[in-house]
């Protein structure tokens, strides 16, 4: 007598490809999630990088400010550092001149905003001619509100510097330099960097590390009487 074989009926067919279709469905959001997430991570990563990096060239800048003025290049003479319009402007030490180019290792920088992008400006000339243009770094997008703010000895918070009056009184003189900053992810950043005493900056005429271009006697010796050219 032969065997009746017993097999899926239609409607247990139907029971188990609608069971694994959840079960696709599913495993297909899941994995979407998954991918959603590792790129929200990666962008959040890469926004991290570029705020800590933006960060320390700022605080690289401010922390090596030296009392350098500038002529424009209109052959003005400007103040060494200069809150409000732009951002901050202000001349800073070691410029790297690794090929020992003939230029100063000062540099003149300055900080401004352009549709929402912090972007640090800096000229290859101390003393800038007609034709000498900025040339631009945009150092961190998606930024809000940018203000630089300085700090007097007296305890005063000015918005523009040099101030009309006693903007040179050692009795109230620059005594540090805060940033704050709007970011459109990390929201609300402060720095406070102090800055040296006026005794400490360099004079107009100081410009180390500047070489082939130091004035010097007949006999070859440096003459300190010379301001060397920028």
């Amino acid at each position: 007598m032969a065997r009746r074989r017993h097999g899926f009926t239609l409607l247990e067919m139907l029971i188990a490809l609608g069971v694994f279709a959840v079960i696709g469905v599913m495993s297909s959001q899941i994995l979407s999630g998954i991918v959603d997430l590792s790129d929200t991570v990666r962008d959040r990563s890469e926004e991290l990088e570029e705020l800590q990096r933006a960060m320390f060239i700022i605080s690289r800048d401010i922390e090596q400010m030296t009392r350098r003025p500038v002529r424009d290049a209109f052959g003005d003479s400007t103040a060494a550092i200069i809150i409000g319009e732009p951002l901050i402007e202000f001349t800073r030490r070691g410029w790297q001149n690794p090929l020992r180019s003939p230029r100063s290792e000062l540099q003149r920088v300055a900080y401004t905003v352009a549709d929402g992008d912090l972007v640090r400006q800096f000229w290859p000339l101390l003393d800038r001619g007609p034709d000498t243009e900025p040339i631009d770094q945009v150092l961190l997008q998606g930024v809000a509100d940018v203000e630089f703010l300085a700090h007097a000895s007296r305890g005063d918070e000015f918005r523009y510097w040099p101030v009309a009056v006693n903007a040179d009184d050692d009795e109230n003189a620059l005594e540090a330099i805060e940033l704050r900053l709007d970011h459109a992810v990390y929201g609300r950043l402060d720095r406070l960097w102090p800055v040296a005493p006026p005794g400490d900056f360099l004079s107009a005429g100081d410009q180390p590390g500047l070489p082939g271009t130091e004035r010097r006697d007949s006999d070859g010796e440096l003459d300190p009487d010379m301001e060397p050219t920028s």
